[in-house]
């Protein structure tokens, strides 16, 4: 009770049946925190575990341990830890015991540092320090010459991939390592870094498992990174330009670390209704009788925009490693990355066709952040067989029906959906929203309802929405699948992932951005601090050599230009071209397309062109048949 106190109190947590840690109060009924500070452990089996609801642990050493230096659960601020796996590197201590567990302690793959749980966790990790806890310090070989094969499961970094799917629940900085004691920087890089542990044939944790480095410490890498598995495929491929993410393949669970930049991450249920008491679709139940386990069976998957992927049922299944497509089971968790604001979302899709009722629920992400999602509807459906209403304590507020993709993204409240009639795609945003008792609708007030996010040292972890706070319901007026336990559909979609929608020139760069294509092989021209770039890319139909393309330098007020600085006569049909170059600025040009005939970019195409000068877009057109157009730019007088 006494911060100031020098004096360790010790409470074995459990009289009877009950947990004193799990539900802490200040001994008159109010929540309080456990914790723990300024202690050290010796030579035990685990240096610190709890299932307490929520923790506080500082200045917490653990030295010597024999199978977990931290393993703890729910809500949880881990800071000024220091770990030290093994004194002095020495692997072995002679003559433990008898007993099996004491020998353990000499066996150099039997151990973890820290070790997670599958979920429900919100972890915050600061200010580590890590010595002792490499290759020699397992007495291992390589590390070791002649040292016993490591044929176990464990790192220092360990998670479980035969729970739960997880929702977004690790962040870290301010990471340092003892170098000289855990083999110097390639540590980082070594197996014994970062495994999985449990039966790998389970989806949710093997495809969905996530950690933030805000920093960079914990990994090495250059800023804010996202961890996710390298067997997810693109799930996790957060940006395709160079230098953006790498992957750790020596690693025992291999991941890909992408700098986050903008981006968000996030988590949910979507239930095919109807749903079970606690979590999850009942529907499951219904369909395999033969007590299949719901984690190791596939209901569908889940791709980025813009990506081919692959509709099949083997697109992917544990512990083979997937492609543009990422397989789920049936747990409802859904977890990833995003920024949807400009372009990118998540398609999902189920293999035994559109869910008649499907609801999105205990949602956890940022309030104002887009995520948008999208599904694809049976053939003949039209939009009057849609409703997408929110759900909060049983109080119902209906989605309004948008006119374009943009005006969802652009939503304030993200309470609009587009149906788009040619391609039979639903698309809608989730959102942490709430229905208030007038039957409006916005963002929860987190702090009136409890939800604030767990922040402790500039870092957050977003709380998660109860299903009896939030739910978003999507119904579609259908004829039922008798054979799906009427959950599904009877005509069945096409699987089509919605295209990234990028500008003539454009290509995808990420899950959220559009650009240049040079931008892909690092190769972008770059520009003196005197000029700016000039960048024009034209798609030309079946007749490209009708295209023209000019730029002339012309006195201040842009009466006289006769000098050109760029031209091109001609260009490859039914392809992208990019011209870039790099110009005065303190100069004025005009720049001017032309098409000589009737189909050289437009209209009996898809083609057209854009021009930029200095990043800023200038001009963006499908030129009409036979036309010119033209814009000055650079310096000129107005």
């Amino acid at each position: 009770d006494d911060l100031d106190s020098e004096v360790l109190r010790y409470d074995a947590g459990r009289v009877g049946s009950r947990r004193l840690t799990r539900y802490t109060n200040d001994g008159e009924g109010n929540d309080a925190w456990f914790q723990v500070y300024n202690s050290t452990a010796w030579l035990v089996n685990v240096g610190i575990t709890g299932w307490g609801k929520r923790s506080e642990i500082r200045g917490f050493e653990v030295h010597d341990f024999q199978r977990r230096g931290i393993f703890v659960l729910f809500t949880v601020w881990l800071d000024a830890v220091t770990l030290n796996c093994r004194t002095s590197n020495a692997p072995h201590v002679e003559d433990p015991g008898d007993g099996y567990n004491e020998n353990v302690f000499n066996k150099g793959t039997h151990w973890s540092g820290f070790f997670t749980y599958d979920h429900l966790m919100q972890h915050i990790l600061t200010d580590w320090r890590i010595s002792n806890c490499g290759g020699v310090a397992r007495g291992l070989s390589p590390w070791v010459p002649d040292g016993p094969a490591d044929t176990g499961n464990n790192a220092l970094f360990t998670v479980p991939v035969n729970g739960f799917a997880p929702e977004i629940q690790l962040i870290s900085s301010g990471f340092q390592y003892d170098w000289d004691t855990v083999g110097g920087e390639g540590f980082l890089r070594d197996s014994i870094f970062f495994a999985a542990s449990g039966n790998q044939e389970i989806y949710s944790m093997l495809y969905m498992s996530n950690w933030e480095d805000a920093d960079g410490s914990m990994t090495g890498s250059q800023g804010r990174t996202v961890i996710g598995p390298e067997r997810a495929g693109k799930w996790w491929h957060l940006d395709y330009r160079p230098g953006k993410c790498e992957v750790r393949s020596k690693w025992k669970f291999p991941q890909r670390l992408c700098r986050k930049d903008d981006r968000r991450l996030a988590s949910m249920f979507t239930v095919v209704m109807p749903q079970k008491n606690t979590q999850g679709s009942a529907v499951f139940q219904m369909i395999y009788t033969d007590g299949e386990n719901e984690r190791k069976t596939r209901q569908g998957s889940m791709t980025h925009f813009g990506l081919t992927g692959d509709g099949s049922v083997s697109a992917c299944t544990p512990p083979d490693p997937c492609d543009e497509t990422t397989s789920r089971s049936w747990d409802p968790d859904l977890t990833g990355p995003f920024n949807h604001a400009r372009y990118g979302g998540w398609y999902l899709w189920f293999d035994l066709g559109t869910p008649a009722e499907l609801t999105i629920q205990r949602v956890q992400m940022e309030d104002g952040a887009v995520l948008l999602q999208a599904m694809t509807l049976p053939p003949g459906t039209v939009v009057e067989d849609v409703r997408v209403w929110a759900e909060s304590k049983k109080r119902e507020y209906v989605f309004t029906l948008a006119s374009s993709l943009e005006e969802v993204r652009a939503a304030e409240k993200g309470d609009l959906y587009w149906f788009d009639a040619q391609t039979k795609t639903l698309y809608w945003r989730v959102v942490s929203g709430f229905v208030e008792s007038d039957s409006t609708f916005d963002w929860i007030d987190r702090k009136r309802w409890g939800r604030e996010a767990f922040t402790r040292a500039n870092l957050s972890v977003q709380d998660i929405m109860s299903k009896n706070e939030f739910q978003l319901h999507i119904d579609i007026d259908c004829v039922r699948d008798e054979n799906a336990a009427n959950a599904f559909c009877l005509d069945k979609p096409v699987f089509a992932v919605p295209p990234m929608g990028c500008p003539e020139g454009e290509v995808m760069l990420s899950i959220d951005e559009c650009g240049l294509p040079c931008e892909l092989e690092n190769n972008c021209q770059v520009c003196k601090k005197d000029k700016h770039l000039f960048d024009f890319a034209i798609e030309a139909d079946d007749n490209g050599n009708e295209n023209k393309m000019t730029v002339s330098k012309c006195n201040k007020k842009g009466k006289k230009c006769k000098k050109e600085v760029l031209k091109k006569n001609g260009f490859p049909s039914n392809e992208v071209t990019s011209i870039t170059k790099c110009l005065s600025k303190k100069k004025c040009y005009k720049f001017t397309v032309s098409d000589s005939g009737q189909d050289g970019i437009c209209c009996d195409g898809e083609g057209g062109y854009s021009m930029k000068w200095n990043d800023e877009l200038m001009k963006r057109s499908n030129i009409k048949n036979g036309k010119k157009e033209s814009i000055m730019f650079g310096k000129c007088k107005k």
